[in-house]
This record gives C-alpha cells, sequence and structure tokens, in this order.
C-alpha cells in the first residue's frame, strides 16, 4: 500500500507539473520519483532496509514525494478554477487506473512467485541436510538406498524451484551418481563407469547409436540417473564456470555425449582451481586411467604438499600397479606413507623393494626437523628394518632414539631385549649395566643383567638356556616413565 501511494503520488506529481510552465520543478520532481523507483527495487531484491542511512534515505525520498504532490495538486486546483473548465473523458481515467492495476499485480505476482519459491529452496535444502548420513568412529558413513532417493529428490526439488546457487546442482549430480552407483551394486552383471568407458574408447563401437544401445543395454533405465547427473553438472558450471570438481565430473561422464578425450575438462578444472588439493586429485586419476603417468604424478605431488592426507586416495592404487621402488619414488611422500607402503610390501611377502622404502622413510624421518627429534619415529624405523632383516640399521634406529629420550627407559629395556634376541651377551650386559646406573630402582633392569649373566656362562653338560623372548614396550606402561 506505501508503495502503490507513493507511486501515485510521483505520477500525479509529475503529471501536473508537465501541465504548467516550470520547467526546474518538473526536473526535481522526476529526479526524486527515479531515485525513489530505483531505491524501492534494490530493497525488493536486496535486504537492506536494517541499513539506518538507507531507511533515512527512503523517508526523505517518501517526505519529498508527499510534498510535490500536495504542492501540485494545490496549484493544479488554482489553475483550473481560473481556467475555463475542460471536460475530461471517463474512458481515459478508467484505462489509466486499469492499466496501473494490471501492473502492480503484475509485479506483485512476480516478486511472490519469487519469495515463494525461495521459501520452497531453503526449506527442501534444510531436508537434505537432515538427512545426510552420519560418520561413525570408523569414517564409514551407513547409509541405504532409500534415502539416498530422498536427498535426490530433496535436491531436485530445490533445483525446480528455480536455484542458481551452483552448489545446489553439483550435489544434484552427486546425489544422482551416488543413486546410480547403489543400484548398480545390486547388479551381478554391470560394469563400472571406468570400464565402460575403456571399452568405448576402444574401436569397438565405430558408430555412436550402436555405443548408446550398448549403454541403455548395460544400465537400463539407471543409465537416465546418469544424463540427470550430467546435466546437472553443466547447470552447475552455467551458474559458476569456477566450479572445478564440476569439470572433474564432466571428464567422467563425457562418454554420453560422445567425447571419449577428458583431458580437454581436467584442463579447465586445472586452469579455474590451480591450488585445490581436491581437483588435482580427481585431475591425476583421471590420468591415471588414461596412461598419463607424468601428469598423474605432478598432479599427486601438488595435492600431498597442499594437504598430506590426499595420499592415502591413491597410495593403493600406486602400490598396487608399481613396484615397490617405483612407488616410493612416484610421489614425494612422507614418513607415514613410507611406512605404510613398507608394510604393505612386508605382508604381501615382495621384499626386493623393501630396503629402498625403508631408506627413504629414514631420509624423511631426518629431513623433518620435529620427527627427527621424536624417538618414537627412530622406534617405527627400527620395526621396519627389524622385518626387514636388516639388523646393523635396527640397532642404529634404536640407539638414535635412545639418544633422542635418555630418559626413558623402556626405549633402553627395548635394545637389551634387541641384543638378547641377537644372542650378542657382552653387549647387551654392558648397556644393561650403563642403563641400571641411570635407573637404579628399576627392577626390570636388574632381572635382566641376572638373565645375561645366566646366559653367558653355560651350564655343565647341558646346553646354554635359551634368551627370554623379546617384549615390547607396551607390555608394562610402568617402564616407559622416567
Amino acid at each position: 500500500s506505501a508503495f502503490c501511494f507513493l507511486s501515485i503520488w510521483c505520477m500525479r506529481a509529475l503529471r501536473a507539473e508537465g501541465q504548467g510552465r516550470d520547467r526546474t520543478g518538473a526536473s526535481v520532481i522526476l529526479a526524486a520519483s527515479v531515485s525513489l523507483l530505483v531505491a524501492l527495487i534494490h530493497g525488493v531484491v536486496d535486504f537492506v532496509w536494517y541499513v539506518p542511512a538507507y531507511a533515512g534515505a527512503m523517508a526523505v525520498l517518501a517526505g519529498l514525494a508527499c510534498s510535490f504532490y500536495r504542492n501540485q495538486s494545490s496549484s493544479l486546483t488554482r489553475r483550473k478554477e481560473q481556467a475555463s473548465p475542460v471536460s475530461t473523458s471517463w474512458f481515459g481515467k478508467s484505462a489509466w487506473g486499469f492499466a496501473l492495476a494490471l501492473c502492480w499485480l503484475g509485479a506483485s505476482a512476480i516478486v511472490g512467485r519469487h519469495f515463494v519459491n525461495q521459501a520452497r529452496v531453503q526449506c527442501a535444502w534444510n531436508k537434505y541436510f537432515e538427512l545426510l548420513p552420519e560418520t561413525d568412529q570408523q569414517g564409514s558413513t551407513p547409509d541405504d538406498i532409500e534415502n539416498s532417493q530422498a536427498r535426490a529428490d530433496l535436491l531436485a526439488e530445490t533445483c525446480s524451484c528455480g536455484s542458481n546457487d551452483p552448489d545446489h546442482h553439483y550435489r544434484l549430480g552427486l546425489a544422482n551418481l551416488e543413486l546410480f552407483s547403489r543400484k548398480q551394486a545390486q547388479s551381478p552383471d554391470t560394469l563400472s563407469l571406468a570400464e565402460a568407458r575403456t571399452i568405448l574408447d576402444g574401436d569397438r563401437f565405430k558408430d555412436p547409436e550402436a555405443a548408446r544401445a550398448w549403454l541403455e543395454k548395460l544400465y537400463g533405465p539407471d543409465l537416465a540417473l546418469l544424463e540427470t547427473a550430467h546435466a546437472s553438472f553443466r547447470r552447475s558450471l552455467e551458474c559458476c564456470p569456477l566450479n572445478g570438481q564440476a569439470y572433474v565430473r564432466l571428464a567422467q561422464l563425457c562418454f554420453l555425449d560422445g567425447v571419449h578425450p577428458p583431458q580437454p575438462f581436467c584442463k579447465q578444472a586445472l586452469l579455474v582451481r590451480p591450488n585445490d588439493p581436491d581437483v588435482h586429485l580427481q585431475v591425476g586419476l583421471e590420468a591415471w586411467l588414461a596412461g598419463d603417468l607424468s601428469t598423474a604424478r605432478e598432479c599427486w605431488a601438488n595435492a600431498c604438499r597442499w594437504q598430506p592426507d590426499s595420499k592415502w586416495k591413491f597410495l593403493p592404487i600406486v602400490a598396487e600397479q608399481l613396484s615397490a621402488e617405483q612407488a616410493a619414488d612416484f610421489v614425494p611422500m612422507d614418513f607415514e606413507g613410507l611406512k605404510w607402503l613398507a608394510r604393505k610390501e612386508s605382508e604381501s611377502g615382495r621384499r626386493d623393494g623393501l630396503p629402498h622404502v625403508i631408506e627413504q622413510a629414514q631420509k624423511a624421518v631426518e629431513a623433518d626437523p620435529e620427527r627427527s627429534k621424536s624417538a618414537g619415529a627412530w622406534v617405527a624405523l627400527h620395526e621396519l628394518y627389524q622385518e626387514a632383516h636388516l639388523e646393523s640399521s635396527a640397532e642404529a634406529c634404536l640407539r638414535q632414539a635412545i639418544h633422542r629420550a635418555p630418559r626413558d627407559v623402556g626405549h633402553h629395556l627395548l635394545l637389551i631385549r634387541w641384543l638378547m634376541t641377537q644372542e650378542r651377551w657382552e653387549d647387551a650386559l654392558e648397556q644393561a649395566q650403563t642403563a641400571r646406573r641411570s635407573f637404579p630402582q628399576t627392577t626390570e633392569l636388574q632381572n635382566l643383567v641376572q638373565n645375561i649373566l645366566a646366559m653367558k656362562t653355560p651350564s655343565t653338560g647341558k646346553e646354554a638356556k635359551k634368551p627370554i623372548p623379546s617384549k615390547t614396550i607396551g607390555t608394562d606402561r610402568s617402564l616407559n616413565k622416567p
């Protein structure tokens, strides 16, 4: 109602001033009317009413409109009384009022529809977040296909209401991809997207229609989910061309358009997001699948540099496809990644490249200022060298641990027991006596000295007793305290 009255005041003031001879007054009224119109339009599309200066400016413009209307109405009345009466057609007045009413109704409908759609978008978006599965302590996200379908439906409603948020459309594409994967997991005779794309990249199908028919036969009605996801990713890029993840997803689904090389999409993803570790991780995976190892190495190295945890997503693939030496040198990794790789090689029984991996792990420890001062890192290296049967290096790591934490009795005990397992009684006795002088109250050291002396003295007519099995540091927590 207020907007309607302000518009009527401005229009009548302009019409009354136009019938007079004072052009300066008409210009002032026109400037105030345009300013008021612009301010009102801005207030409709953006919430700015909480700004005091904005509210004050609107009050001044409204006061000017009311003042102009009153002044011009009184002057127009005086001029009409002085001049001869002129008959005005009732049809013109009715047409003008009807046109004004239609304009206001149309504007109200457009604005009302906009706000109603925004309310629907926000409601569906909030419900979508309520259905997201919670991550448990093991890191997995238990979910079912009904929940995935409900989330996809809510995101579809969000996007159908005219949302221009690229995140809404991108998440809709991810939801359809997830739904597709869950449905295909229930089918025994199916192919993954990577396998299907590999077949399409070959020379099996010369005609795009034949490839399309093969996809429809392979995936059946679930192919529509892939097409919906593909369209959603494209719509996300239309809303924001800087969404690098959307380019990566389009590279994965490029076979739906008959475009087999995904490299243009991957290059564009790196151009718009040059410092995003997730984008580099996905682009590296695409390059690995395409056989471009140099690009995969570069992208994965960048991802590990910006986000070290990224290595856990590609390291199992590299360890499965490459040898231990090649995997250790493929991407510069930290100590944790090299330790995992060494454990993997040891468990699989491939010990040829194990020394090289452990040497790289030791270099990583030495290059890290913080980790090189940690006794636990050197103990972990000792365990790796021990599994690789590199006894001298294992002993050196234990002595480095003692040097880093001389007041930790557990490391002394670990070195003594390890020397006993190697049947190096003289070295074990020397180390035990040295440790006993530093920790005279430790009963375990007294017992070890007695055991070593007993083992050094062979019994008559009998074989020497075997050494006591080695214990880990964690068997007695109290021994690790100084």
